[in-house]
């Protein structure tokens, strides 16, 4: 079809001009989960250790970023695989971290080597795609959670959830290797509602990723070269603990069996709507929003919302999520306010 080159095109450096024109080309807004579904479909260059290992970080980068078009998603995709492919080569720690290989003396160094055999005109757009994901210009940046995307999920709507779960405990108990599809669900709704994970974090949790507390568990969650600590307490903790106390230290914490590691919570999703309606539809991120909104409302500091739920400079998300929360009066705004400030040293201390 005119103006949407193939995979082949894309990877290679060619279509360009085709490419530029689909990014004008506003579509209608797509969701996160949709645009991870996207990009699980696509084949880039790298043998499967070296895309299973840098994957995830990538596909996070692009969706994080305003959507245009679908073309565009794709095409900032392949560059940004064929980058962090070749700096698991090159690095000195044989690593891909985000926050340090998007640099510009690593980009400049990735496109200039001899290896990749780029012409002058694939260099520019790798450097243009390069930077667009790491964050520069600033503007491409997307307010994470959009203001017309998914509401979050009630309380009752969780309640419910996790209600379905816990009766699917039975499921494929006599099948060789299932864990069972309740377990999986419950998994899954405790590392979203409980630690606010997006999808391509929970498809890489392992079971030492928990660490058992008297309060429940601490999930520590990998996500774009750092690791975060998330306490997860309650039902949700207890469970996390348990799970991953059930399982050798190195296997995954959900669908431990399930090879496909990028399509892990879609594929489970869509084959579970059918039996338990209440999961169609389903996303990590509704869970995300009633996990950050239950901190906020909760009285959390916000810097410790922000280092938990992994909000780095740049992003609106806090803001987003205000027309979901409760809204105050001045007067109770004041005297939320005062019941921390009267309580505070003054400037003498």
């Amino acid at each position: 079809m005119a103006g949407h080159p193939s995979d082949d095109d894309v990877e290679a450096g060619a279509g360009n001009s085709a490419i530029s024109s689909v990014w004008i080309m506003r579509e209608p807004l797509v969701g996160d989960d949709e645009r991870y579904r996207f990009l699980d479909g696509r084949r880039p260059v790298g043998s499967p250790e070296q895309v299973g290992a840098v994957r995830a970080e990538v596909t996070a980068l692009v969706v994080e970023l305003k959507f245009k078009a679908k073309e565009r998603d794709r095409y900032l995709f392949y560059r940004g695989m064929r980058h962090a492919v070749w700096c698991l080569a090159n690095s000195p720690d044989g690593r891909y971290i985000s926050a340090r290989d998007l640099s510009n003396d690593v980009i400049e160094r990735f496109v200039q080597d001899p290896a990749n055999g780029f012409g002058d005109s694939t260099k520019a757009t790798y450097v243009s795609a390069l930077r667009i994901l790491g964050g520069s210009p600033g503007r491409n940046r997307k307010a994470a959670f959009q203001r017309n995307a998914s509401t979050p999920y009630t309380h009752q709507q969780r309640t419910r959830l996790w209600a379905a779960a816990a009766g699917m405990e039975d499921d494929y108990v006599n099948v060789p290797r299932r864990h069972g599809r309740g377990v999986d669900a419950m998994t899954m709704l405790a590392v979203g509602f409980g630690a606010g994970t997006i999808r391509g974090e929970i498809n890489y949790l392992r079971a030492d990723s928990v660490v058992s507390r008297p309060q429940g568990a601490l999930v520590q969650v990998a996500r774009q070269g750092w690791v975060r600590d998330v306490p997860v307490y309650g039902a949700l903790g207890n469970h996390l603990r348990e799970r991953a106390a059930a399982l050798p230290p190195d296997a995954w914490l959900f669908r431990p069996d399930y090879a496909k590691r990028t399509d892990a919570v879609s594929s489970f999703t869509e084959q579970l709507k059918h039996d338990y309606p209440v999961f169609d539809g389903f996303t990590m991120e509704r869970a995300r929003y009633r996990f950050l909104i239950d901190l906020l409302t909760g009285g959390c500091p916000f810097h410790a919302v922000c280092e938990i739920a992994g909000i780095r400079p740049g992003t609106k998300r806090p803001t987003d999520l205000l027309p979901h929360m409760p809204t105050l009066t001045s007067s109770a705004a004041v005297g939320l306010i005062d019941r921390f400030m009267l309580v505070q040293p003054g400037p003498t201390g």
